[in-house]
């Protein structure tokens, strides 16, 4: 029977793959992190998923890639930009991704072999292999530099050994920065560096293709390869350490060290990620630079038409005659208000804002060019689109796209009025509308107790509510915060913000439904989440609300609380001081020792600044209480689970008081506790307000995290860093903010990674930092430095720890060991 049951699962098992079509994919060299993308897709099944089934093809210094791929040998394979060489000679290649948007190329010496400059070049050994595109770099380089190729001598070798240069067989080579100067500092030699970006040759690198011919015959097959491709790669990326160790087990020919391929993983990282470029682009203006230096060097003498060798992900989103619809379209000229930011504006000739973002978007998609007019130097006919329309949905006679901007409305008011918590209960108020909104039915509909006109914009409307001729004004937040700002900061403010949002479409020619089709194609594929981060770019204003009186009461009666709170463990931590200091003086302890007690004094600083964020919670969390009970909403379940969350606010801070009690006592005890449960405690106090400021929070941890801990200074550590990294994240208004917090196992404990992308530490020495004496400054803001001070002591002086920093690519990254 068990034969039977083994005969039909292993047909089953064949039938499945079976389904798989077979791909193939040429490597240009021997295996390492430089293909961890499909590694990545292959080990993740990522292909799979496509009903793929993918071989990697080794690498052969015999063969051309370029001809395997057009010979129909392999599918598809890798290689450099001198693809374009191959391209202006007529050959059939088709360009999918780059993976490296700037060269890793570099001319690599010993440093002490006494090559400084160029001119040190003359008479010496320089190693290449038969790579054109390697020797068309190399040519150009020394050629600005007067010397040619008869000035040195080219060494020949099939791979780039570092060996070469150790042995002196060479003085030079060509070599990657992901990988051979990290070898050369394994083998304890230190490198010199020369970088043909420098001079104006940085090429694109790592560069997936096929053949047209392949895309016209199989372009869904060549989708699906390249978007399970740039899943493994964006995988990959985002989890270096596990793909790593992948590649360390598996696909390790060359026997690197763990260590080499995180560095080189690392070094990949900055060249594949541009600000502003999404991952794998390839763009015909790159290209053209590319080709114009072919042309220089005598490469190239035709010009190629470049958009025919770039292949564009979002082709498979229209059907034939919307593509026959663009080809002959040529262009799209599209119209936009000259001063309307931060939705749009047009500055120096150039358009910026919101807008410009989302047009530069639907040129790269579609594979158009879009051309900009200013709206009130054109007639409606000569614009295809106008790409910032209030979405009015009762006048028929517009081709409207899809709404794609969603924007905050506010009341504004006198300063002497109080914030609003429900707009029905504004009874026989008259309040003023911005016409071009189109919100005044609307609004009536919804609070027929108030009077509702409509101003010609929300100038005439603040000057309005100033005269006393209206109570107030709903229009735009961020057209109002900046107006407000700038000339009614002492009169008016926002006393209330909208349930209801402005929606925006593009609107489009009356007789061009086709073009709305289109763009309303491509907003779907785009989705709402990467539209929010091009208005992330520019929405960086806050709201500034009046505070109700009997929040202000609730809010001082905590606050006095606290102060009692306070002055009381200043008598304590005063009894404390003198009797450590007598301990010191008694027993001759070091000065380290005395300096660590003469340091308790700024500790009633860092309990208020600990106590800050569970303060606002207990506060917001009121604010919703009070807002449900004068709605006459009123919940009883979700009063008992606001009152329950404030219940473990409060706990936390009777806990924070026992810390600090206890934190110079040298018998308080450590237990070993699971690091993730301190983290998720402080993610419940901390959770709201990275939400509130759109701060994305990544997390990477291992099952069970044990460290000989006390749970709640651990809990204080990680607010005292989410607080950092928070306030220079806001206060930099950072585009896209993240914090990452990475928990690993070590051999003798926990290590523990903090990091965020708020551009990084702006003092010297950095270490200055964690003292308590220190305040960070940042464009006129002020953080107190106390939280960074407390939690070195912690983790050194309690835990027995240690805590560094340093400047990562993005920002500050701490590793904390345990």
């Amino acid at each position: 029977m068990s034969k039977i049951f083994l005969f039909f699962y292993l047909c089953i098992a064949l039938g499945a793959d079976e389904k798989l079509q077979q791909v193939t994919l040429q490597l240009k060299w021997i295996d390492q992190f430089q293909f961890a993308g499909y590694y990545t897709a292959i080990e993740k099944g990522f292909y799979k998923d496509e009903e793929l089934d993918v071989a990697l093809v080794p690498y052969n210094p015999k063969d051309s890639v370029v001809n395997k791929v057009l010979n129909n040998e392999i599918d598809f394979g890798l290689d450099s930009a001198s693809l374009m060489v191959d391209a202006a000679k007529g050959k059939d290649v088709f360009l999918l991704a780059s993976i490296f948007q700037s060269s890793p190329l570099v001319l690599l010496a010993l440093k002490d072999s006494g090559i400084q400059t160029f001119e040190d070049f003359k008479g010496k050994n320089i190693l290449l292999t038969d790579d054109q595109h390697f020797y068309l770099t190399l040519q150009a380089m020394l050629k600005i530099h007067g010397i040619l190729f008869d000035d040195v001598h080219i060494v020949k070798e099939k791979t780039y050994d570092i060996n070469n240069l150790i042995s002196k067989k060479a003085d030079l080579m060509v070599a990657y920065t992901t990988n051979e100067p990290f070898v050369l500092k394994e083998k304890g030699f230190e490198s010199q560096l020369f970088y043909p970006k420098d001079y104006g040759f940085d090429f694109y690198e790592e560069i997936l293709f096929t053949s047209k011919k392949m895309f016209e015959k199989n372009p869904e097959l060549v989708d699906k390869f390249y978007r399970a491709s740039m899943k493994g790669w964006l995988y990959a990326y985002a989890h270096i350490p596990e793909i790593a160790e992948i590649v360390q087990k598996k696909y390790n020919t060359m026997n690197k060290s763990y260590d080499a391929l995180l560095f080189e993983a690392e070094e990949m990282k900055k060249l594949s990620f541009v600000k502003d470029t999404p991952f794998g682009t390839i763009t015909s203006q790159k290209l053209n630079q590319i080709v114009q230096n072919y042309k220089l060097m005598g490469y190239i003498n035709s010009n190629p038409s470049l958009d025919s060798y770039i292949y564009n992900p979002y082709h498979a989103l229209l059907n034939n005659d919307e593509k026959e619809y663009l080809q002959k379209k040529e262009k799209i000229s599209y119209c936009v208000d000259s001063d309307n930011l931060p939705f749009e504006g047009i500055v120096e000739g150039r358009h910026v804002g919101i807008t410009s973002e989302v047009t530069k978007t639907l040129s790269l998609m579609l594979g158009i060019p879009f051309e900009m007019q200013n709206k009130k130097e054109s007639s409606f006919n000569k614009c295809d689109l106008f790409t910032l329309f209030a979405n009015n949905k009762e006048d028929k006679s517009l081709l409207l796209s899809n709404p794609y901007i969603f924007a905050d409305l506010v009341l504004v008011a006198k300063e002497k009025e109080n914030y609003v918590v429900n707009m029905k209960n504004l009874i026989n108020k008259k309040i003023s509308v911005t016409e071009s909104l189109y919100l005044k039915d609307e609004l009536q509909k919804e609070y027929p107790n108030i009077e509702f006109v409509d101003v010609k914009n929300t100038e005439d409307g603040f000057n309005k509510v100033v005269n006393g001729e209206n109570f107030g004004h709903i229009g735009l937040l961020y057209n109002s915060t900046s107006l407000l700002q700038s000339n009614y900061h002492d009169v008016l403010l926002i006393i209330h913000k909208l349930n209801q949002k402005m929606a925006f479409s593009m609107v489009a020619n009356q007789s061009d439904e086709k073009l709305v089709e289109i763009i309303n194609k491509a907003f779907q594929e785009l989705g709402n989440n990467a539209i929010k981060e091009m208005e992330s770019k520019y929405l960086s204003a806050q709201v500034v609300e009046k505070v109700d009186d009997r929040v202000i009461i609730y809010a001082l009666t905590l606050f006095l609380v606290v102060a009692v709170a306070i002055v009381l463990l200043i008598f304590f931590f005063r009894y404390k001081v003198k009797k450590e200091l007598e301990k010191i003086m008694h027993y001759q302890t070091s000065i380290a020792e005395h300096k660590k007690m003469a340091s308790l004094g700024a500790m009633m600083g860092l309990i208020a600044h600990q106590w800050r964020q569970p303060l606002n919670e207990l506060l917001m969390s009121q604010n919703i209480i009070l807002g449900r009970i004068q709605n006459n909403q009123v919940d009883k379940e979700h009063i008992l689970s606001k009152l329950d969350h404030q219940q473990e606010v409060i706990e936390f801070l009777y806990q924070t008081v026992n810390n600090f009690q206890t934190f110079f006592d040298a018998d308080e005890k450590l237990q070993s506790i699971d690091i993730n449960e301190a983290l998720q405690k402080a993610l419940f106090l901390f959770h709201d307000t990275l939400k509130h400021d759109n701060i994305h929070l990544n997390i990477e941890k291992e099952t069970s995290n044990i460290g000989i801990i006390s749970l709640n200074s651990m809990i204080q550590i990680f607010l005292s860093l989410m607080q950092n990294s928070h306030y220079f994240l806001v206060s930099r208004m950072t585009h896209s903010p993240w914090i990452e917090i990475k928990i690993k196992n070590t051999p003798t404990g926990v290590n523990i990674t903090f990091e965020d992308n708020a551009g990084g530490i702006r003092i010297a020495p950095m270490e200055n930092i964690f003292l308590s004496s220190h305040s960070h400054q940042d464009h006129n803001n002020q953080s107190s430095g106390m939280g960074l001070y407390m939690v070195k002591l912690i983790i050194e002086g309690k835990f027995g720890g240690n805590i560094n920093v340093i400047n990562s690519e993005y920002g500050a990254k701490f590793s904390i060991e345990i």
